[in-house]
């Protein structure tokens, strides 16, 4: 994890990892609905970050700031629920196309990943071409 400004952030390799633990994790059988959300949410929400502020604040401004972080986070949690949904489709998808099973597929794409080292580098995915 980086730290900038004293903030762990993930690294794009982490965020990988996660989501191929999210695949596998959702691909289970037998799984309820109830507990593939909270394998999901298990997975993706063990990243927190915590902030120091060296200034007073009023009560106002901490209620505001509350208010932005829990509306960021709803709106990631929602973005990250909107990917698992299209994530498990094409997974599908590539399954009846390719007539290989799911953990075959996530186990080529975690090959493919460690082959070209994630092609990522600090910062985020690089750019194709």
């Amino acid at each position: 994890m980086s730290e900038p400004d004293g903030i762990a952030v993930p690294s794009s390799r982490e965020l990988l990892d996660d989501w191929l633990a999210v695949l596998t994790l959702m691909g289970e059988r037998g799984q309820s609905a109830a507990g593939a959300a909270e394998a999901f949410t298990r997975s993706i929400g063990r990243h927190s970050f915590d902030i120091q502020l060296e200034t007073r604040v009023s009560r106002r401004d901490q209620e505001q700031l509350a208010a932005f972080t829990g509306a960021i986070a709803e709106m990631f949690s929602r973005q990250a629920t909107v990917h698992w949904i299209v994530e498990e489709r094409l997974m599908t998808v590539l399954g009846n196309v390719t007539g290989e099973s799911r953990a075959e597929i996530i186990q080529q794409l975690a090959l493919d990943f460690s082959d070209s080292d994630g092609g990522f580098i600090d910062g985020g995915p690089e750019c194709p071409g």
